[in-house]
């Protein structure tokens, strides 16, 4: 399997034009005409090859057909089916969209180093790619050390990543090619993360927490 940061689009799909049914005997197929990125690029496609592009495109597509959700519902109903057929799996690995849809993720942190105490409080850590950071359990607690993989990213929540960031940022240590490669791919996965906890409510029926 390819990592996501090369399975999403970075030519976003702006517009769509349903061109016209194409009859099976096995599900209702369709075909499509977008129009991707600032260049405005055409291209067309069928419901069969959904497939073949990326699960970024998937959203924009299902967005875009929510607008007359009444008119493109067969289309919708498929969509919809693939959207949470990715999700539930992209869950099994995702702290984030595990919490809101009231799971546990399955995949564990990498175990630490074991001198990695030693190191310095937002060095990049180039064999690894990791940072040290300081961390407590509650707010009466002692700060204690441990180490972010940046492999590790889809196991923790959006505001950790941020704060990642400010300490990679802002240890001087960091040269700038480093810190460039290191936060792009953070503000990657948290725009994922916006992404996909945009469009959950939308697939799934999502119970709200009520407190007692």
């Amino acid at each position: 399997m390819k990592p996501q940061y090369k399975t999403w689009s970075a030519r976003k799909i702006t517009a769509v034009e349903v061109t016209g049914p194409i009859k099976t005997e096995s599900f209702p197929n369709v075909k499509f005409k977008v129009v991707r990125g600032s260049s405005s690029q055409v291209h067309e496609f069928t419901l069969a090859d959904l497939p073949c592009l990326n699960p970024y495109e998937w959203i924009m597509l299902y967005n875009l057909l929510l607008r007359d959700g009444q008119k493109y519902e067969p289309f919708i109903a498929h969509l919809k089916q693939m959207l949470i057929s990715y999700i539930q799996e992209v869950g099994k690995m995702d702290v984030e969209i595990d919490v809101v849809l009231r799971r546990k993720p399955t995949v564990l942190l990498k175990e630490v180093l074991e001198d990695f105490e030693k190191l310095k409080l937002g060095k990049i850590q180039k064999e690894g790619q990791y940072v040290e950071f300081q961390m407590r359990e509650r707010n009466d607690a002692y700060f204690h050390k441990a180490c972010f993989f940046l492999a590790d990213k889809h196991l923790l929540t959006t505001s950790f990543l941020e704060y990642v960031l400010y300490m990679v940022n802002n240890y001087r240590g960091n040269n700038k090619g480093d810190k460039k490669c290191f936060s792009d791919m953070i503000l990657w996965y948290i725009q994922v993360h916006k992404v996909l906890l945009g469009v959950i409510p939308k697939v799934f029926e999502v119970q709200k927490r009520t407190r007692p």
